[in-house]
C-alpha cells in the first residue's frame, strides 16, 4: 500500500486574497484486486472581514476538484468546479 498527501497554501495579499492547493494519490497491490486513487484540489480563498471592520468574516471560495479511481481496471473519474459563501461573525 502507497499514500501520499501534499497541501499548500500560497497568500497573494494577507488576509484578503490566497490559493490553496491540496493532493493526494494512494495505490493498493495485492493478489486479488488493486486499485489506485488519485485526488487533487484548488481553492481561491478571498477573505472579506477588513471590509466589514471585522464585525462579521464573510469568506468566498471558488474550487475545483479532480478526483479519479480504479479498481481491478475499471476507471471513474469526476471534475467538479463550485463557488461557496462562508459568513462568521
Amino acid at each position: 500500500m502507497y499514500n501520499l498527501y501534499l497541501n499548500s497554501e500560497l497568500t497573494f495579499i494577507p488576509q484578503v486574497f490566497s490559493l490553496s492547493l491540496s493532493g493526494s494519490y494512494s495505490k493498493n497491490d495485492n493478489d486479488v484486486s488493486d486499485s489506485e486513487n488519485i485526488s487533487a484540489t484548488a481553492n481561491l480563498n478571498f477573505y472579506m472581514a477588513k471590509f466589514f471592520k471585522q464585525k462579521i468574516q464573510p469568506k468566498l471560495v471558488f474550487s475545483g476538484r479532480y478526483q479519479e479511481s480504479s479498481y481491478d481496471g475499471m476507471t471513474n473519474d469526476d471534475l467538479a468546479f463550485f463557488m461557496q459563501l462562508t459568513i462568521s461573525f
